[in-house]
């Protein structure tokens, strides 16, 4: 169910995208029938990866003055694990206000998007295409307007 900070989310992307930019938005949030997995896959996989994590990366995005700060220390992460709660919520189509990259030395354990609200969630691998490599390759070799 939208919350009121939800519906004050969604009214500053209308102001920012418009409905057009709106649109394009919801055509990439999973149906809600996908929560529940995004939820066990939360708890399952990604949360008890981020044990391994020995710093985060805090980056905040452009418009919300393109910040950075690494956190480390185990009291510190563990405040930001706790704060993880995964439970099944409606897709607000936000805008991403910082990602969270949480590594093991140099090696990335787990991506977090986070409205400026308090919705998040993983940015997660879904597959592996060499040509999809090749084609994004043949493309930025052709120049911005082809």
């Amino acid at each position: 169910m939208p919350t009121a900070k939800s519906n004050a989310g969604f009214r500053r992307i209308i102001a920012l995208t418009g409905i057009a930019g709106v649109l394009a938005m919801l055509a990439v949030i999973p149906a809600c029938s996908e929560d529940a997995r995004a939820v066990r896959l939360a708890r399952q996989k990604d949360l008890p990866a981020l044990n391994e994590a020995d710093k985060v990366v805090v980056q905040t995005a452009q418009w919300a003055g393109a910040k950075e700060v690494t956190i480390t220390g185990p009291a510190n992460l563990n405040e930001l694990r706790a704060a993880l709660v995964a439970e099944a919520t409606t897709p607000s189509a936000g805008m991403t206000w910082a990602t969270l990259t949480w590594l093991k030395g140099e090696t990335v354990v787990g991506k977090i998007w986070v409205y400026d609200y308090g919705e998040w969630g993983f940015e997660r691998s879904c597959g592996q295409s060499d040509e999809l490599v090749t084609i994004i390759q043949k493309h930025l070799a052709a120049g911005p307007h082809h």
